[in-house]
């Protein structure tokens, strides 16, 4: 599979897992299967979807990549990007990120993170996977400018990491079989060394041996009722589901979604590093024609996708969307509400 393919797979992957997951987000295992019915897909508008902060974050830091030189620049760029997010009125921040962006306008990129180890990092890592598949001192500093920006909770930094550090992998070493178990859990352990991350890692491991489900695995970590926006339990159900369904995008998705609880971000985190795997064609075409969206909608992902592939360094210019994302937002938010209306009906 080349290069190419590979970027469009994690970043058209990622709106997939966001839009797929997004109407079945906060609801606890049980209520979601009832939900989700016997087949998997869109549900949030009339069979259509739309995509949340998930993908619009990893936009910003797409954009930021492409319009930068160097770290000073994309940290500026990717401050202005969230600032102007937070002034169109998005829906359903998290409050990291919430108090992170109102504090920007105050003080430096570099001190507004709050002490969280919420997942939204992860949500948005993969670029920098994609962008320094090579350079794996960039990589990491990167990473650590792209969670300290919102989260300086040294978690964070690690959930985060070992995403774009995965990406990285699957580009570099053109990942087409799954890879040995020690090998995918070697390399996890590199993102982190505090006491809970080796121990989750050694769970990936000791489970993936054993080869119990994704199901089971969120039992084993304590997430009977649905998967939190604890980084700790995000990352790691995204990273099980990927080495245990290898290759089968719409099964690996459909594994963690059913597992209820925070499914928009899980399905994003997820859909990046699923679909740098198998590439744009190996995510299921009516699950990407079926997704309805502005600015950021899937034809602007290919062009941003393309742009990544050419590593077009500071040549992209940032459009101004503001009104456009004002708009968007507001129907976005109206969608959202009835949605909820509707969830508070059958099935139970």
């Amino acid at each position: 599979m080349n290069k190419p393919d590979r970027i469009q797979g994690a970043i058209i992957g990622t709106a997939v897992g966001d839009a797929i997951g997004l109407p079945y987000e906060g609801l606890n295992k049980k209520r979601a299967n009832k939900f989700i019915g016997p087949k998997l897909r869109h549900k949030l508008l009339f069979g259509k979807g739309m995509v949340s902060d998930d993908t619009d974050h990893t936009v910003f830091v797409v954009e930021a990549l492409l319009s930068s030189n160097n770290e000073k620049e994309f940290i500026t760029l990717l401050s202005r990007k969230l600032k102007a997010w937070l002034l169109a009125f998005p829906a359903g921040i998290g409050m990291a990120t919430l108090k992170s962006i109102i504090k920007l306008f105050f003080i430096s990129p570099y001190k507004s993170g709050v002490f969280s180890a919420g997942n939204g990092p992860a949500m948005r890592s993969a670029p920098i996977g994609l962008k320094f598949y090579i350079d794996l001192e960039s990589l990491k500093r990167y990473a650590e400018i792209n969670t300290r920006i919102t989260h300086t909770d040294v978690k964070a930094y690690t959930g985060s990491l070992s995403i774009a550090l995965l990406t990285a992998w699957i580009l570099r070493d053109d990942i087409s079989v799954k890879p040995k178990i020690d090998d995918f859990t070697d390399l996890l352990i590199t993102a982190g060394y505090d006491d809970e991350w080796t121990e989750l890692t050694a769970m990936i491991n000791e489970s993936l041996r054993k080869d119990i489900s994704v199901e089971e695995f969120a039992i084993k970590l304590g997430l009977e009722n649905g998967i939190t926006g604890y980084i700790y339990y995000t990352v790691p159900m995204a990273l099980y589901s990927w080495h245990k369904n290898f290759n089968d995008f719409k099964g690996a998705l459909e594994d963690v979604i059913r597992c209820g609880g925070d499914t928009d971000t899980t399905g994003a985190v997820l859909g990046a590093i699923m679909g740098a795997a198998v590439g744009v064609n190996g995510i299921p075409k009516e699950w990407i024609d079926n997704i309805v969206d502005r600015p950021h909608g899937i034809s602007y992902l290919y062009e941003l996708s393309d742009r990544l592939n050419n590593d077009a360094k500071g040549e992209f210019k940032i459009r101004n969307k503001y009104f456009t994302a004002l708009l968007r937002n507001a129907f976005f938010t109206t969608v959202v509400l009835l949605h909820g209306f509707r969830r508070l009906l059958p099935p139970y």
